[in-house]
């Protein structure tokens, strides 16, 4: 079965040419005014490249990884000529950290699902004979399961996406995959606070908790004050997609199939059982990570090495290498370059000691409501300029202990709707590993999709959150 993310047939547009002379002007142009408005400073300037880069990322119809590289040139540039931390080239030639590398051997893996066809039997065998919105709801379903089974955003989008890509064919319109291909991303990142193991912020939040406030959240403490929250509003990403997208109704029960797809009783079983028994002992090992303390991308590298032996593998190793997107890991290495450059920001220190300065002016219960009102919305806004969802939480939690603390507003309340908010990163396909994935590398379509679900989505977060901060974890932990 051809693995097929969502914006896969979406051709760049007419003038790409003529889109990277604009985008590159607008980088030097935005970057200089802003550079003389802020005084001259390279902090500023720095700034100015990064915003511009989570702009253009939103906005235009460009190769996001054309953005990525000219975002992450200029803040190299500016870091080498101001010599303010020259250590900042570094990410634009060195792609070897454990994130790039789990990504890289997840690949690998999907590959071997998706080419032993273990991805079409499970397919089969959990939507059935379901089409329409049962179906898509099963997916979505399984798709929340693995929340508990597979560490990191971007290991479950990598292993997930062949199973999602073969649910496409039990959809009946084309507004019907739009909404498959979108919800389960969209339940993967929203999904992720439900776990401290679903996501590196989630044991970041811990560490923090535990260091600042000698609060240890336990597995069993954290999945009970974070996974409701989680539930509902993977709920949400599962409903909302499907009542906004499937207008388009073109029926697609008589289209003709994809030629490469192997159907079931084409499958090679042996091959199949291989895959599965090897994805398997992957997930368990991911999912005991706690007790045998193997490091996930060790245990992903593993899997990927086994899948590609001789006679135990199914497939060679060239063949799982083709399978891995090498401009999305490209893409992964810009934008988390240009989210280290916003979280090492002079300016953005300045600004959140100056905010926990007029916070602690001001007094008051009302007070304390507010500002983790906006604590939680500027999380959620975040992945707009800083890409990596732990990044933005080792940019956001130290803050909002402090800023919490001058409010007078317990600071396990802020860490807790803080990370969550910095879970949502889902305006722009640059925010998410796994949307990234899902898309391809090819943001187009997925843009305005996301824009469309996410200013729904953005509201009822921001209110769940609340609601849950007042009604769940104010109670049940003793503070406010």
């Amino acid at each position: 079965m051809a693995t097929m993310p969502l914006a896969s047939s979406v051709q760049a547009p007419p003038g790409q040419g003529d889109g990277s002379v604009f985008i590159t002007a607008a980088f030097l142009g935005g970057a200089i005014v802003a550079w003389a408005v802020q005084g001259g400073t390279p902090a500023h300037l720095e700034l100015g490249v990064c915003l511009l880069t989570s702009l253009a990322w939103m906005l235009l119809p460009i190769d996001a990884t054309l953005v990525g590289l000219l975002g992450a040139l200029g803040v190299a540039t500016v870091a080498t000529l101001t010599s303010t931390d020259s250590s900042l080239v570094a990410p634009l030639i060195h792609l070897g950290d454990d994130t790039t590398v789990l990504i890289i051997a997840a690949f690998v893996i999907a590959k071997a699902v998706e080419t032993s066809g273990l991805a079409r039997l499970l397919t089969d065998r959990i939507i059935g004979r379901q089409e329409g919105f049962i179906g898509y709801l099963r997916i979505g379903a399984g798709v929340f399961g693995s929340t508990f089974l597979i560490p990191s955003t971007a290991a479950r989008a990598s292993v997930v996406l062949p199973f999602v890509s073969g649910g496409r064919q039990r959809m009946r319109s084309t507004g019907e995959q739009r909404a498959l291909m979108l919800m389960a991303p969209l339940v993967i990142v929203l999904g992720a606070f439900a776990s401290p193991v679903a996501a590196a912020a989630n044991l970041l939040a811990i560490q923090i908790l535990a260091a600042q406030t000698q609060l240890e959240l336990s597995f069993a403490m954290w999945i009970a004050v974070a996974a409701p929250l989680a539930l509902v509003m993977s709920a949400l990403a599962i409903v909302v997609p499907w009542f906004l997208l499937r207008s388009d109704r073109t029926d697609l029960r008589d289209a003709p199939s994809d030629a490469t797809a192997p159907e079931a009783a084409d499958v090679d079983r042996a091959a199949a059982w291989r895959a599965g028994l090897l994805v398997v002992a992957v997930v368990v090992l991911w999912a005991t990570a706690s007790w045998h303390g193997i490091e996930p991308m060790l245990v992903a590298v593993l899997g990927a090495v086994l899948v590609t032996l001789p006679r135990l593998g199914v497939l060679s190793l060239s063949q799982a290498l083709k399978g891995v997107d090498w401009s999305l890991i490209l893409l992964l290495a810009t934008a988390a370059h240009i989210g280290a450059a916003v979280r090492d920001n002079a300016v953005v220190a300045e600004g959140v000691a100056r905010a926990a300065a007029m916070v602690g002016a001001v007094q008051g219960h009302f007070v304390g409501f507010a500002v983790l009102a906006a604590m939680t919305l500027i999380a959620m806004l975040a992945h707009l300029a800083v890409s990596s969802r732990s990044a933005r939480a080792a940019l956001l939690l130290p803050s909002c202990i402090v800023v919490a603390t001058a409010a007078g507003l317990d600071p396990v309340i802020a860490v807790l709707a803080v990370t969550a908010g910095a879970g949502f990163c889902i305006l722009t396909p640059v925010g998410s590993k796994a949307l990234l994935i899902f898309a391809g590398g090819n943001t187009a379509l997925l843009r305005h999709d996301l824009v469309r679900v996410g200013l729904v989505l953005l509201p009822l977060q921001l209110c769940l959150t609340l609601l849950c901060a007042l009604a769940l974890w104010a109670p049940m932990l003793g503070g406010w």
